[in-house]
């Protein structure tokens, strides 16, 4: 099983003037106002990998169509709050479900999301491509 912590609430946004590190389940964050834009219309905001429905979902430049990342749970990404380079930072740690948030977390910790802006990961925390 995945132990009795995993029912603990791990959202959390810690918010400071040039940037924003918002952790959670996507599902629970979606909404925050920060993010609800880029959570409509990711590709706008330069994100190449995202959550979309249950789904993880990559689309790099080069690519026509998106492609759903069946081993991803966890996610790392930054951007900016309007897509301009010179504005407030977000830098966002999620998943679709616990397990994946945990192991987007220890992906960060570890350095394997360390080139990045958009990372997946498995629920063990390694970089899915």
């Amino acid at each position: 099983g995945e132990g009795k912590d995993d029912d603990t609430d791990l959202t959390v946004a810690v918010r400071r003037k040039s940037a924003n590190f918002v952790v959670g389940r996507w599902e629970d964050l979606q909404l925050d106002p920060f993010l609800i834009d880029m959570g409509t219309d990711p590709r706008a905001w330069g994100l190449t990998i995202w959550i979309e429905g249950t789904d993880i979902r990559r689309q790099d430049p080069d690519m026509e169509m998106s492609e759903r990342l069946a081993d991803a749970e966890g996610l790392v990404w930054a951007t900016t709050t309007d897509a301009e380079p010179d504005s407030t930072l977000v830098f966002v740690v999620t998943g679709t479900t616990e397990r994946g948030v945990r192991a987007a977390l220890r992906a960060l910790r570890s350095g394997s999301c360390q080139y990045y802006l958009a990372c997946a990961v498995d629920r063990d925390g390694l970089p899915v491509r």
